[in-house]
């Protein structure tokens, strides 16, 4: 069993990884030994000075840190503590995160060695899976709307915050435009391409798509779209003069709690 001050020192520690802030960083520091090294992917830092500079500050890592559940266990030698990091139904987080500190005859800190891996590249499916068709169809009910990326016929690049995106199927997106006439119906029309970006930070969950359609002119069809819309975008043209868009996914990668995806529909 290690004894309380080693794992008061592994606590410290993972405090200061997980929020960055000065003061844990600090009480992290006392238990450090003369000459420490914290090493990590990209190098390793030597002494006290620099491993305290490693311990505070926010790292590319530390949002994702704060949101882990965290267990403390013996490690390969009585002198040795790991700290693994468990990140449940979040996106765009390592995996195996783990932390081995090493210690000396007086339980001072002489080794912190950070280690973790990111989940393999996704192989690519057809649809979107139930939990990206479920983030977009809540969108703007979990007051997270899509941003609508295209370029604009006189030069530059439009962007605007829609709330009317639904998804039809796996590989389909349909929305309602207020305006039947304006520039994001004109480049639905000329067949560019259409970019999407939805953004979850509470999960991680990044979704980046491009897709082209077509307006869509039949009268059932366009009301299907239509009723499909949230209501507070149905009550902003009552008289349904806007315009329906079909539009087919080209492609859609992104981060989810279930893991990276990649949906390339078939042609």
């Amino acid at each position: 069993m290690p004894n309380q001050t080693m794992i008061d020192a592994a606590e410290a520690v993972l405090a200061a990884i997980r929020t960055g802030e000065y003061s844990a960083a600090r009480t992290a520091a006392s238990y450090l030994a003369d000459r420490p090294i914290f090493r990590w992917h990209r190098g390793e830092a030597k002494g006290r000075e620099a491993v305290f500079e490693r311990l505070v500050g926010q790292w590319a890592l530390t949002p994702a840190l704060g949101s882990a559940l965290w267990d403390i266990d013996q490690g390969e030698t009585t002198n040795q503590l790991v700290v693994r990091g468990r990140f449940p139904g979040k996106g765009a987080v390592p995996e195996n995160y783990r932390l081995a500190i090493d210690f000396d005859s007086e339980a001072k800190i002489t080794i912190i060695a950070e280690s973790f891996a990111f989940p393999k590249p996704p192989e690519a499916v057809p649809e979107m899976p139930a939990y990206v068709r479920r983030c977009i169809d809540h969108a703007l009910l979990d007051a997270k709307p899509m941003t609508v990326g295209y370029a604009l016929a006189e030069g530059g690049v439009s962007l605007s915050l829609r709330g009317s995106i639904q998804t039809r199927s796996g590989d389909t997106l349909i929305l309602w435009l207020r305006n039947s006439t304006g520039g994001l119906a004109d480049a639905i029309r000329a067949g560019q391409p259409i970019s999407f970006l939805y953004r979850d930070s509470g999960s991680r969950t990044t979704l980046i798509a491009e897709a082209r359609g077509s307006i869509v002119e039949e009268a059932a069809e366009r009301r299907a779209i239509f009723d499909r819309t949230p209501e507070v975008e149905q009550r902003h043209d009552p008289g349904l003069s806007g315009a329906a868009a079909a539009l087919k996914l080209v492609r859609m990668s992104g981060t989810t709690p279930d893991g990276p995806i990649l949906v390339i529909p078939a042609a």
